[in-house]
């Protein structure tokens, strides 16, 4: 998912299909059904949206043994 560098409302990234991972005094991180994070500072009027880290997908082989 692509956001701008604007403010959200908590409803508007639940619309997004964005739960709460984690919070601490300064940034609040969002993250979606595949791993990627968000991360969001608190302003007046909501949330700003600050960066994305995206989700390293790691493809594993399956090995049979015999």
């Amino acid at each position: 998912m692509k956001l701008e560098n604007k403010v959200y409302s908590k409803k508007e990234l639940k619309n997004h299909y964005l739960k709460l991972k984690k919070t601490n005094e300064e940034i609040i991180t969002y993250g979606d059904n595949i791993g990627n994070l968000y991360h969001f500072i608190k302003v007046e009027e909501g949330l700003e949206f600050q960066s994305m880290e995206k989700n390293q997908v790691k493809i594993m082989l399956g090995f049979h043994e015999k």
